[in-house]
C-alpha cells in the first residue's frame, strides 16, 4: 500500500506581498518558491492569495465538479502557527512594532515555566511565539530548581528530563 507524506499546510491570504513581507523579513522565514498567487516557505509552510484559493477550491469549478459550496472565512480562532525562539522579550518588541499587528495577549508564564505571546497576523490567523522548551528548562536550571523540580513542573520523569535536556 502506498504511504501518505506530509507536506505542510496553506494559508489564504487577502494580500500576498504585505503577507510574504511578515512572514520572510520580520519573522525571518526562507522563502524557498514563490509564483504569482503562492509563496512557499520553508518547513511546509505556504500562503495561496485568497481569491486565487477560492477559485480552484471553493469557486464555481469546484462546487460544479463536487456540488458543493465551501465557504472561506477568517478569524476561525481555531488553528494556530506555533514558533520557538530563544529570546522572547526581543520577538515580542520586533513583532509589536508593526502597526498592523493585533496583539491577543502580552507574554504571559504557563505553570510549566514556559513564557508565550500571541498575536493576529495580518489575516486574523493566531500566530504563537513562545520560549523553545530547551530555553524554559536552562532558565528555570540556572535559577536555581532541580532536576526534580524541573521534572515535576514540566510533567516528565526526571529521566526524561536530564535525557532531552542536559546537554552531555
Amino acid at each position: 500500500m502506498n504511504t501518505i507524506k506530509w507536506q505542510g499546510f496553506l494559508l489564504t491570504t487577502a494580500d500576498i506581498k504585505r503577507s510574504r513581507d511578515f512572514y520572510e523579513n520580520v519573522l525571518g522565514l526562507e522563502v524557498i518558491s514563490a509564483v504569482e498567487d503562492m509563496i512557499e516557505f520553508e518547513d511546509g509552510f505556504t500562503l495561496y492569495d485568497k481569491d486565487a484559493y477560492i477559485k480552484i477550491v471553493a469557486g464555481d469549478q469546484a462546487e460544479r465538479a463536487t456540488g458543493r459550496h465551501l465557504k472561506v472565512t477568517s478569524q476561525p480562532n481555531n488553528f494556530q502557527l506555533y514558533f520557538e525562539v530563544e529570546n522572547l522579550e526581543d520577538w515580542v518588541k520586533k513583532i509589536t512594532s508593526d502597526p498592523g499587528i493585533e496583539v491577543i495577549h502580552d507574554a504571559l508564564e504557563y505553570d510549566w515555566g514556559q513564557k508565550v505571546f500571541r498575536f493576529y497576523d495580518y489575516d486574523k490567523h493566531i500566530v504563537e511565539v513562545s520560549e523553545s522548551i530547551q530555553s524554559v528548562f536552562d532558565r528555570l536550571y540556572a535559577q536555581g530548581l532541580s532536576l526534580s523540580e524541573i521534572a515535576e513542573r514540566f510533567g516528565d520523569s526526571i529521566e526524561t528530563i536530564q535525557k532531552q535536556f542536559l546537554k552531555q
